[in-house]
């Protein structure tokens, strides 16, 4: 089951960036955005190896995002992302990293003043921890979503702020703020 889900997100994911590249010359239909998030990761120390005692623990991290997506119209996209963790969190002997997320999502956005949009977005992300206890390192599929603002500085770019769960499932949580830019071609 779980190779038959990380095969179909590969699928969607590479049919997201094959149409990305394939619509570049359209102008107006495409874009690349590129940020810096600072999710926290969040689970039950008892979670991750049953030998821990019950502990609530939470990481703060930093990751590095970049989506490219391709609009539909002006107001629905597809997109996919990639992200890569910076830093890694540690508390009470457990360390905890986001190695790296890969996702695909739909994207809705409308323009609620000159300039300025709001956005939802929502899709499937695979997400790789590692950590000092239990198996070391684990990857898993998750629902994930996000909504932000972006402000239009001209045709082309735009400056974007949001918050994004990544992961949501079996107790742990990663999810923060994230800013960014974006240029649409």
């Amino acid at each position: 089951m779980k190779n038959w889900t990380a095969m179909t997100l590969a699928a969607c994911l590479g049919s997201c960036v094959t149409g990305v590249a394939l619509a570049a010359d359209a102008a107006g239909s495409s874009y690349f955005e590129a940020s810096y998030a600072f999710p926290k990761l969040a689970f039950n120390a008892s979670d991750v190896d049953p030998t821990l005692p019950s502990e609530h623990l939470s990481f703060n991290q930093n990751t590095l995002v970049a989506r490219a997506g391709f609009n539909f119209n002006r107001n629905f996209a597809v997109e996919a992302m990639g992200a890569v963790g910076l830093s890694s969190g540690s508390v009470n002997g457990v360390t905890l990293k986001v190695n790296s997320a890969f996702g695909v999502y739909l994207k809705g956005q409308v323009e609620v003043a000159p300039h300025f949009e709001l956005y939802a977005r929502a899709g499937m992300a695979r997400t790789t921890l590692s950590t000092n206890v239990a198996s070391g390192t684990g990857s898993d599929n998750s629902f994930s979503y996000g909504a932000g603002a972006q402000y239009l500085f001209n045709r082309n770019w735009y400056l974007q702020g949001e918050y994004t769960s990544l992961y949501d499932k079996d107790g742990v949580r990663i999810n923060g703020p994230a800013i960014g830019v974006g240029y649409r071609f």
